[in-house]
């Protein structure tokens, strides 16, 4: 049984935001700077595998949902 305290998933919380923050402003495509809003998506989702902050992004998510998933009484305590 996975015992974490509200901090323990405040801190995966907070992780989540720290990744996001990793990934360099300007590095992804924006829609304004398209010739066709429709690439917009794919071009987004090339450009973010490729960031090295993906998986960071992709690991504190993660790791956030199953904290909280096991732990949902901690949810109104989150900042």
């Amino acid at each position: 049984i996975l015992s974490n305290t509200c901090k323990d998933i405040q801190d995966a919380l907070n992780q989540v935001y720290l990744s996001y923050s990793e990934v360099e402003a300007g590095s992804l495509p924006s829609p304004a700077t398209l010739d066709s809003f429709l690439d917009w998506h794919l071009l987004f989702n090339e450009n973010l595998k490729n960031n090295p902050a993906y998986n960071n992004i992709i690991t504190s998510v993660l790791n956030f949902e199953e904290l909280i998933t096991n732990n949902p009484e901690c949810l109104s305590e989150l900042e």
